[in-house]
C-alpha cells in the first residue's frame, strides 16, 4: 500500500516514527512537500492508494482539492478540511452543535473592533491562521494600532483561564486529541513559549471534556483531530479545532497514529 502525506513543513519526530512503523507493516507513506510542488494539471495522476492532507498552506489545500476532483481517496475529505481551515465557520458549526464557545465576531475592519472592548479584552486571530500565528490579545484601542490581519478577522471574547502556569505565569489551556476511538488530553501554555520551552504535558480528561471532544467529531464527521479548550469560570470553551494536529504530549502517539492509519488503509482497500 502506498500513501501520500501532503505536508507544508518537514515531518515531526512523531510522524517520522509513524512512517517507520507503517513501513514495518508494508505500508509505504511518502511525504509530499506541497510548497515545493511542480504539477502539470494535464498530467495529474493518482500515484498513491490514498492521501493524508496534513498541510494547511494554500499550496497544500490546492493540491488536496485537485486530487479530490481527480477522484483520489483522502483520509479527511477535501470539503471538510477546507471548513476546518476557516475558523469562523468552525465556530459557527460548534455553536450550532450546542457546544460552548467564546462570544465570537466576524470583523472586516480593525477599527470596528474598538467598541467591543467596552465589555472587556478580546482575542484577535487571522481567520485562516495556523500554529497560533498572528493571535493577539487586545485590551485597549491602542493595541488595535498594532494589528496587521487581513479580513475577515476572527474576534473572540477573552476567557481568562482558571489555571495559569506557576513558572511562566502564562495561560494554561487543554489541547485534546482524538485518535480513532481514544481521547487524549495535554496541557499547554499560551502564548507559546520560545523553542526549547516547556513541552506539552499529558493530563487526565474529564468525562465532560471527553463528551465535548466526541461531539466535535460528530459535528464534522471525524475520528482524527484536535481541539483547544479553555476552562474559564469552571466552563470549558472550545476555541479551535484542527484536522489532525501534532499530537505532542500524547503518550505513545506514534503507535496510536500508526494503528489508526493502518486501519484506515484497510477501509480504503
Amino acid at each position: 500500500m502506498h500513501v501520500g502525506l501532503i505536508m507544508d513543513r518537514p515531518p515531526s519526530a512523531i510522524m517520522l516514527e509513524v512512517i517507520g512503523r507503517l513501513a514495518h507493516w508494508g505500508i509505504r507513506m511518502e511525504v509530499l512537500d506541497a510548497d515545493r510542488a511542480l504539477v502539470n494539471l494535464g498530467e495529474l495522476s493518482l500515484a498513491h492508494d490514498w492521501y493524508v492532507l496534513k498541510g494547511g498552506s494554500q499550496a497544500a489545500l490546492t493540491i488536496g482539492g485537485m486530487l479530490h476532483m481527480a477522484g483520489a481517496k483522502l483520509l479527511h475529505s477535501y470539503p471538510t478540511t477546507v471548513i476546518l481551515r476557516n475558523k469562523l465557520v468552525v465556530m459557527q458549526a460548534l455553536q450550532e452543535g450546542g457546544l460552548l464557545v467564546p462570544e465570537t465576531f466576524l470583523v472586516t475592519r480593525a477599527a470596528d473592533i474598538a467598541p467591543l472592548l467596552a465589555s472587556g479584552p478580546l482575542i484577535v486571530k487571522p481567520n485562516d491562521g495556523r500554529r497560533e500565528e498572528g493571535v493577539q490579545v487586545v485590551r485597549t484601542p491602542e493595541d488595535l494600532l498594532k494589528l496587521n490581519i487581513p479580513a475577515p478577522i476572527l474576534v473572540q471574547r477573552y476567557c481568562p483561564p482558571d489555571e495559569v502556569c506557576p513558572v511562566s505565569g502564562r495561560d494554561l489551556y487543554l489541547k485534546v486529541y482524538r485518535i480513532g476511538d481514544r481521547i487524549f488530553g495535554t496541557r499547554r501554555v499560551w502564548p507559546r513559549l520560545p523553542a526549547g520551552g516547556a513541552a506539552p504535558e499529558p493530563c487526565p480528561v474529564s468525562a465532560n471534556i471527553e463528551q465535548i471532544a466526541r461531539a466535535v467529531g460528530e459535528i464534522f464527521g471525524l475520528t482524527l483531530y484536535g481541539l483547544d479548550v479553555v476552562v474559564s469560570c469552571g466552563q470549558p470553551h472550545v476555541v479551535d479545532v484542527i484536522p489532525m494536529g501534532s499530537c505532542d504530549g500524547v503518550p505513545n502517539a506514534a503507535q496510536h497514529l500508526a494503528d489508526y492509519f493502518r486501519e484506515a488503509g484497510e477501509r480504503f482497500a
